[in-house]
């Protein structure tokens, strides 16, 4: 036993040996590969820095070119050549005077969102732009003459030769020194243009006859006054306006280029839109070119349909159908009306709540209204039944009390006093059976009155609204819109 112990352990001894050998001898030749490893970091860095200091060379060139247009050079963007004299500021309009056309087109993806609170509404959109810059056209043309060529004017182009002449400009440079027009959107609060890595902007040329396609995708955020009085059926109008803002008729006028304005989706949360009344006219007081259209948005009735209409109308008939259940269940009747009126309440706060906040009454604070009023009539009409009801029990028992006592001396009007529940007038027989027959016809009849009440009602309710709000009034124009429909003009 002891000679195997004295094996193990010399084993083990020997093992230790072995791998510290192995680990000195790795460690000496790290330490001697140290100096190589140096010597290849700093030539990878040395590199490095070569190649950072060429690409910032060549980026402050391009960013010298690009920021280098003045009055009186000759600069050059990939095929664009401004003309020596070029004034960014400086309408370019046509040698005879005449005003400058401009054709806009709106390619709207969708309706982002109707702020109601804020009455605002957001639209996502590419704002097509063409105008025809004559300076840049008659520097270009005027080369083209000193060459020995002829000059080209719009009618020359065919379809084939304008495309390969369409120069697509993608340094965002160009547009910051070259004439272009400030349209401007009344009503406007925001534009934004999202973007992952560039600006989604396309700027198009045939210098030859100077004319320019810009072409953006931007969001566009602005006033749209709201109308909430018939509430959920109403239709909310947004107007657009477009328009130039400094220049007047007499230097620039606006036209639709094409359909004007497209619509992709027409719909948008709880609403359906569309695009309608596209126009032109001057603004008041001032000789400006205005182009509007308006984008209508129609409230969806099922979303109030199912969380307040039915079960408004079913929490009505089910305080009705107390009538069906015999007088003397007083507390159910009683009970049910209250719990009803008390839910009915509660979703009339939640209503409040959940609509938009106005000074006026709308459509559904009408219906939530009537209902409450509805059920607090029944509830009366059960405690009225009640009440005439302890009368005539009232009164048998006073009737009862004077028979089976024929001596006493009290009145039935004392005996009915005692009761401290009906006045001394409903001693009279004839009242008590008036009230008697009144009940019957009440617990009778009661049930049909209020359900006819409650059909007649709603019946009145829903015509006046739909009529009023011209819900149904909804026509979708498909030149503007996209229907889904075969031979649509489309966007382009």
């Amino acid at each position: 036993m002891t000679g195997i112990r004295t094996l193990l352990i010399f084993l083990f001894i020997s093992f230790g040996l072995l791998e510290a050998n192995s680990w000195n001898t790795k460690k000496d030749d790290f330490d001697n590969d140290i100096p190589n490893r140096v010597n290849l970091i700093r030539s990878t860095r040395q590199t490095t820095l070569e190649g950072l200091e060429k690409t910032q060379g060549l980026d402050q060139e391009t960013s010298g070119s690009s920021s280098s247009v003045k009055a009186g050079t000759k600069t050059k963007f990939y095929e664009l050549e401004l003309p020596s004299n070029y004034n960014m500021h400086e309408i370019p309009k046509h040698k005879s005077g005449r005003p400058m056309e401009v054709l806009i087109q709106m390619n709207m993806r969708k309706v982002i969102r109707l702020d109601e609170d804020d009455e605002r509404i957001q639209v996502d959109m590419e704002l097509r732009v063409f105008w025809t810059d004559y300076h840049i056209r008659d520097h270009v043309n005027n080369k083209r003459e000193e060459q020995g060529l002829k000059r080209i004017s719009f009618s020359d182009l065919t379809p084939a030769l304008r495309k390969n002449m369409t120069k697509t400009l993608n340094d965002p440079g160009i547009l910051d020194s070259i004439w272009k027009p400030n349209l401007f959107f009344e009503g406007l609060i925001q534009v934004a243009q999202p973007y992952a890595m560039a600006r989604p902007i396309i700027l198009k040329l045939i210098p030859e006859i100077g004319a320019f396609e810009y072409l953006s995708r931007i969001t566009v955020l602005t006033d749209c006054p709201m109308d909430f009085h018939y509430y959920p059926t109403d239709t909310q109008t947004c107007p657009f306006e477009i328009r130039s803002f400094a220049y007047r008729r007499q230097d620039l006028v606006l036209s639709w280029y094409r359909t004007g304005v497209w619509l992709h989706t027409l719909e948008v949360s709880s609403f359906d839109v569309h695009v309608s009344d596209l126009n032109a006219r001057g603004q008041d007081g001032y000789d400006y070119d205005i182009y509007s259209f308006l984008i209508k948005a129609r409230r969806r009735l099922s979303y109030h349909m199912v969380q307040t209409y039915l079960p408004s109308t079913f929490y009505i008939i089910i305080t009705c159908l107390c009538f069906l259940l015999p007088s003397r269940y007083v507390e159910a009747r009683i009970g049910i009306a209250m719990t009803t009126l008390l839910t009915l309440t509660a979703m009339f706060a939640s209503v409040r709540s959940s609509t938009p906040v106005v000074s006026y009454v709308k459509a559904i604070d009408v219906w939530m209204a009537g209902s409450i009023m509805f059920v607090f009539l029944v509830l009366a009409e059960f405690t009225f039944i009640t009440w005439l009801g302890s009368v005539k029990e009232d009164y048998e028992e006073a009737r009862k009390k004077k028979t089976d006592d024929p001596g006493t001396e009290m009145e039935m009007n004392d005996l009915l006093k005692d009761k401290k529940t009906t006045s001394i007038t409903f001693a009279n027989p004839n009242t008590i059976n008036y009230y008697e027959r009144l009940m019957k016809f009440l617990e009778k009849y009661n049930f049909p009155i209020f359900i006819g009440i409650l059909i007649f009602s709603t019946i009145i309710y829903w015509t006046w609204l739909l009529n009023s709000a011209d819900y149904f009034d909804w026509k979708t124009d498909a030149s503007n819109n996209n229907l889904g429909l075969p031979g649509q003009p489309g966007w382009y």
